[in-house]
């Protein structure tokens, strides 16, 4: 339950420009994920993440995550609401646009490829 209310409070942040508070936030949430192993979570922490990886101008972090969140969705055969695959659409192409294909690609398959723990952890670490 408190990685849903650090998810929550860190999509606020960002609603409000408060970048690093949120950073710091989701961080905590990643933590959280990793200890329980909540794969329905760690979706969607990942694909909020994504958005500031965005807002903050790394696309290809943006790209990376959401890939990650996509496979980690479909390895438990979960569907998320129609309104979050908007905002994971728009995201995603919004984060294409700004880097070449093979860049895109490449940080996709990354994403899709590195288990949520792993990609978690790496967001940790930097």
């Amino acid at each position: 339950m408190v990685g849903i209310v650090l998810d929550s409070v860190a999509s606020t942040e960002v609603v409000l420009v408060q970048y690093d508070s949120a950073r710091e936030h989701w961080k905590e949430c990643f933590e959280i994920v990793i200890g329980i192993e909540d794969t329905w979570l760690s979706a969607y922490v990942l694909e909020g993440r994504a958005r500031l990886a965005l807002l903050e101008h790394d696309p290809e972090l943006c790209i990376r995550l959401l890939g990650a969140g996509d496979a980690a969705r479909r390895s438990i055969g979960a569907v998320c609401p129609e309104y979050w695959l908007d905002v994971i659409a728009t995201s995603l192409k919004t984060a294409r646009d700004q880097v070449s294909d093979s860049v895109a690609d490449t940080a996709w398959h990354e994403g899709q490829t590195m288990t949520a723990q792993e990609i978690m952890a790496a967001v940790i670490a930097s």
